[in-house]
């Protein structure tokens, strides 16, 4: 016991301490990021300003971003289904061969 304050009070006081101001400086990354990603849109790439608030406030890209083919959000969710069906027709391992373990085990090893 220390000055009448237990230690495990302050193990727990430092802890929550600790996850607020993680919690915090991650909350401030993301609002960062985005403010930043949203000025360089707009100053860099010359974006008008009714294209910035579009796509970064209301999320309404553009048509011309989509695939060939799909027009609207859930045009592409539906073109992205109909490919996931035909990756699941030719199996698991060859999904696992051709873009797991060249996409990520393999980096993911070399890294380690």
């Amino acid at each position: 016991m220390q000055n009448g304050i237990e230690p495990i009070f302050l193990i727990v006081a430092w802890a929550t301490l600790f996850l607020i101001i993680i919690l915090a400086s991650m909350l401030l990354g993301h609002a960062a990021g985005w403010i930043l990603n949203a000025m360089l849109a707009k100053y860099v790439l010359k974006w008008p300003t009714e294209m910035v608030k579009a796509v970064y406030l209301r999320s309404e890209l553009p048509t011309h971003w989509y695939k060939e083919g799909v027009n609207t959000p859930g045009d592409a969710e539906a073109f992205a289904r109909r490919e996931w069906e035909v990756h699941q027709r030719r199996g698991p391992l060859r999904f696992i061969a051709v873009r797991g373990v060249p996409g990520w085990g393999a980096p993911l090893f070399l890294a380690m």
